[in-house]
């Protein structure tokens, strides 16, 4: 990436340009150099003037909303050993998002997928005799092995993810008027409304407690480490359990099983059996069960406000004598989750009560809401699916729910 040498000056969106504005109206899908990505709505996009020379900056983020700086090697002419980030001329024929595709590939081998949002504009004069350059920066996403950024080693030493705790280093080796990476990247990472309400979030049980009262006795009191005849009963009763785990990492999941009432085995006072069934075969909760041995569970019995929590160890059992004994869904199952119970008790029918849960008169209408379809339509988001082909393989899919 051509890096200013005396300064930058940014500029509100397009100021400097001779050319009109062009803004993204809605999600769209734009194909250059053989690769699709996202353009989310509203994504401005300035059209550059005839005569105009422009450049392109990726400001590149991970899944923790961490951005993406290399440091430019020490022979560079310009900022020697400075952080910079990806980014280079528009050529000759192509659009600045084209531009934008291929530079993040040819300086990281990673693929853009999506560009989120227009951060700005920047006009600058190099010392190159090129004249006046206009620079457009996105916030963009991306896929490839983001451990191993494929960086060309004779233009930049080093790489980094950058936090809001580690936005000072971007400042190392340049001077004041020389920041527009660490204020591009500041504004990035500072932008999502999670890191801005982080920022002043409560940190520790007591600020907590100051702002709630003390729970009912009661509350308390009604928690235990055994299953009675009337929490059992209930199992029984109940053909919907809400599965939650986490990995080693802390990463949370939550899935739902169902199947007649009572599918869930209770083998004695604190060991229950549920048999797993056919799915997407991702097995997120079962990975999840093998590297930390724990879950919690919430049971339901549709048309009823009552509810059941129960937290505990477990493990994956694929025994055939444990299996045999189990209530299909549907074909045999191949594992089972074997839950030893450490916490149980009934939960407040509150939130289904306030959710009109089981009562369809209060639903919204199946016209108001997107389908599933729909949905995996744009997560997918892949060239020439269509929604028609996703509700045919759903109703295949649940035509044979059970194998």
């Amino acid at each position: 990436m051509v890096v200013p040498s005396h300064g930058v000056v940014p500029q509100s969106p397009f100021r400097g340009s001779g050319g009109a504005v062009h803004r993204v109206s809605t999600l769209s899908v734009m194909v250059a150099h053989e690769r699709s990505f996202t353009v989310n709505d509203d994504v401005e996009v300035p059209n550059p003037g005839a005569d105009e020379v422009w450049t392109v900056g990726a400001v590149i983020l991970n899944r923790e909303g961490r951005a993406f700086a290399q440091k430019r090697s020490r022979d560079r002419r310009l900022f020697p050993g400075a952080w910079d980030i990806v980014g280079g001329h528009v050529e000759e024929g192509e659009t600045l998002l084209e531009a934008l595709a291929r530079e993040v590939e040819e300086e990281t081998g990673w693929r853009l997928t999506r560009v989120r949002r227009f951060l700005g504009t920047t006009t600058w004069t190099g010392d190159d005799g090129g004249g006046l350059r206009h620079e457009a920066d996105y916030l963009v996403e991306v896929d490839g092995d983001l451990d191993r950024p494929r960086l060309e080693w004779s233009k930049h030493s080093a790489y980094d993810w950058f936090g809001p705790g580690d936005l000072t280093r971007l400042k190392e080796n340049r001077g004041p008027g020389e920041y527009l990476i660490h204020d591009l990247i500041a504004g990035a990472v500072a932008d999502s409304p999670f890191d801005l309400l982080r920022a002043d979030a409560l940190t520790s049980p007591d600020q907590l407690r100051e702002l709630y009262p003390n729970p009912n006795p009661n509350s308390l009191r009604k928690e235990t480490d055994r299953l009675t005849e009337e929490t059992r009963a209930l199992i029984g009763c109940s053909s919907l359990v809400f599965i939650g785990s986490a990995d080693r990492e802390g990463r949370a999941d939550v899935t739902p099983r169902g199947g007649p009432a009572g599918f869930v085995s209770v083998l004695d006072e604190q060991t229950l059996v549920i048999p797993d069934a056919t799915g997407n075969k991702r097995l997120d909760t079962l990975h999840n069960v093998l590297e930390t041995g724990r879950l919690g569970l919430l049971f339901l019995v549709p048309g009823r406000p009552t509810t059941l929590r129960i937290n505990g160890r477990a493990c994956v059992s694929a025994r055939p004598e444990l299996l045999a004994r189990l209530t299909p869904v549907g074909k045999p199952p191949v594992t089972a989750l074997v839950v030893q119970v450490e916490q149980v008790y009934p939960h407040c029918p509150k939130s289904l009560m306030r959710a009109d849960a089981w009562r369809p008169e209060q639903w919204m209408p199946a016209d108001a809401q997107p389908s599933s379809a729909e949905v995996t339509l744009a997560q997918l988001n892949l060239p020439g699916l269509t929604l028609d082909r996703i509700e045919d393989a759903e109703r295949e899919s649940l035509r044979l729910r059970y194998e």
